[in-house]
Formats: structure tokens, C-alpha cells, sequence
């Protein structure tokens, strides 16, 4: 095509084919989160690891080899950790406006679980540092975790607020 990209059907025709059915299975279901929803339906989970993708495959109907939903499989499970969530099968949805919102929607919960997660640290670190507990101590935070934990925004922002809080106490005593 004079494009600088390869598509799958110029490097595995076999593979994309069956991907090609795979994705008009998906659209029969609506969109790409109904068809992972009715995969989880077996599951209490929000992922599906190999065993349950087969079957559910095969309990929706998807007729293939056990060698093509292990394919299938595999593509969908690009971290290689053995289980698929939704993000990884929004590849497969049809219309590409939904496709585009729900990975910016994926992107923006994965931020906010981050953010999450960086001001509990954050909390954790300024506990650690009011305890006034010995470096050698074995509840002491270790040196080596130290510039991790400083340089969560929080603390940077709390290290900051209070040198300006000095630096204003510092012109106060000065006008005294």
C-alpha cells in the first residue's frame, strides 16, 4: 500500500482470518464489553484466565479448534500474564468512536487508581517521618526507598509548602 506499517493479513493470512470471524463473533454481542460481561458470566473476577476463555467461547457458540482460541488467546493477552481484562479484547470492538472512548475511559480509571495509590504512600511516609523513630530502628523507613517516596507529588508539594511556611516565619521574625 506504500504505507509504513504491515497489516496482519500480509504477515499470518491464516491468523487474520480468524480474527477477522473472532471480531464479527464480538459484534454479534454488541460491542467488545458485552461480549467480555458475557465471559465473565462464569467468573467472580474481572479477568478470565485461558481455561475459562475456551469455554466460554464455546458456550457462546464461536466454532474453532482449540489451537485457534489459543491464538486468540495470546493476542489478547499481550502481557503475557495469562489472563485477559477488558482492556485487552477493546480491540476487537466494531465501532471505533465506542473503541476510542472506552480506552480513554480504561486510561483515565487506570490514572485515578495511580493517583490513588501515590497518596496512600504519600500518607504512609509523612506517618513514618512524624514517629521520630531511629534510622536504625527496623520500623524505619530504609534509605534506599527514601527518593522513592520523595518524589510522590504529595510530598514534594507538603516539602514545599512548608520552606515557604519557613521562609515566611523567617520574614516575619526579620520586620521584628
Amino acid at each position: 500500500d506504500g504505507g509504513d506499517f504491515l497489516s496482519l493479513l500480509e504477515l499470518v493470512p491464516e491468523l487474520a482470518v480468524l480474527v477477522c470471524r473472532f471480531r464479527r463473533h464480538v459484534g454479534s454481542f454488541g460491542s467488545a464489553k458485552n461480549f467480555f460481561n458475557a465471559l465473565l458470566q462464569q467468573s467472580c473476577k474481572d479477568c478470565i484466565n485461558f481455561g475459562e476463555f475456551v469455554a466460554a467461547c464455546q458456550r457462546h457458540g464461536f466454532e474453532s479448534s482449540e489451537q485457534e482460541l489459543t491464538e486468540l488467546f495470546c493476542l489478547c493477552d499481550l502481557d503475557h500474564k495469562d489472563q485477559i481484562q477488558l482492556r485487552d479484547v477493546m480491540f476487537l470492538e466494531p465501532d471505533q468512536g465506542v473503541r476510542e472512548q472506552e480506552f480513554l475511559r480504561l486510561h483515565q480509571l487506570k490514572l485515578g487508581q495511580k493517583d490513588h495509590r501515590q497518596a496512600f504512600m504519600a500518607e504512609v511516609y509523612v506517618e513514618e517521618q512524624g514517629r521520630n523513630i531511629s534510622n536504625r530502628h527496623r520500623l524505619a523507613a530504609r534509605p534506599w526507598q527514601a527518593k522513592d517516596f520523595e518524589a510522590l507529588p504529595k510530598v514534594i508539594c507538603q516539602r514545599n509548602h512548608l520552606w515557604m511556611r519557613g521562609k515566611m516565619n523567617k520574614k516575619a521574625e526579620a520586620r521584628e
